[in-house]
């Protein structure tokens, strides 16, 4: 030992102190806090690209649908249709409740074993798929699609029950500006924001598939406003847009 390490103070040693570690670790979470949102946003960003790639493939099934048979998807009330995975045993809905049972009229155009993920909103929990699991309902089927544009109109008069037939493709005037269907869960957003306290939209751009293949997020909110479904107008979804739109299939949702 040289007499200049004799003249070192006691107990001096290079290391970190208590109060350095606890001067990195604020640095740490005020970075962490700054970079929360970036991650949240990215993340949502992600949420909503995987929403669209979902609706083109589902927009894929309905191009198959439409080709063989040259309407638009089409259910019949009280007519019993496998609604379950990998079973027979029927199951009936109302006319308009096929706005959500889509999935069991493309059975054979998007087989569940196939599209059961892009059945669901991103974000949204996927249960197993098995025997009895029932039809997913994270994208919703324009009520436009289930009537003949008369229905829609303002002038149908006299038996409104016989406008509840198929749609082709002919009744869209309006392909690029009309939806056929959205994303009606969002499951990716963190904290949305309602648009009101019924239409089941939010304020947040939705993903939404247009009649002519494309897709894109569009605010609900932007929307052309909607006319009363007088077959419907007892339930609050009589009102909603993209839904009801004025002149239904042959109207449009977004006037570009």
């Amino acid at each position: 030992m040289t007499p200049a390490d004799r003249n070192q103070p006691r107990g001096h040693q290079a290391g970190v102190t208590l109060l350095e570690v606890i001067a990195v670790i604020a640095i740490i979470g005020v970075i962490f806090s700054l970079a929360l949102p970036a991650i949240g946003s990215a993340r949502e960003r992600g949420g909503a690209l995987r929403s669209l790639a979902n609706l083109r493939q589902i927009g894929g099934a309905f191009e198959g649908y439409i080709k063989d048979y040259g309407t638009f998807p089409f259910g019949q009330e009280g007519h019993p249709y496998p609604a379950s995975y990998l079973e027979d045993a029927g199951e009936t809905f109302p006319h308009f409740a096929f706005d959500t049972a889509w999935a069991v009229l493309l059975r054979h155009h998007a087989p569940w074993d196939e599209y059961w993920e892009a059945m669901f909103s991103p974000g949204k929990t996927v249960p197993k798929l098995r025997a009895g699991t029932g039809y997913p309902a994270s994208y919703f089927y324009a009520n436009s699609f289930l009537a003949r544009p008369e229905l829609w109109s303002g002038r149908a008069r006299g038996d409104l029950e016989s406008l509840l037939r198929p749609v082709k493709p002919a009744d869209v005037v309006y392909p690029s500006q009309k939806v056929l269907m959205w994303d009606g869960v969002v499951a990716y957003l963190r904290s949305p924001r309602p648009l009101d306290d019924w239409s089941g939209f939010v304020a947040d751009p939705t993903p939404m598939l247009f009649v002519d293949g494309h897709a894109r997020e569009r605010r609900a909110a932007e929307a052309t406003a909607p006319v009363i479904n007088p077959l419907r107008k007892h339930h609050v979804r009589g009102w909603i847009k993209l839904s009801n739109t004025r002149d239904g299939s042959a109207g449009r949702d977004y006037e570009e």
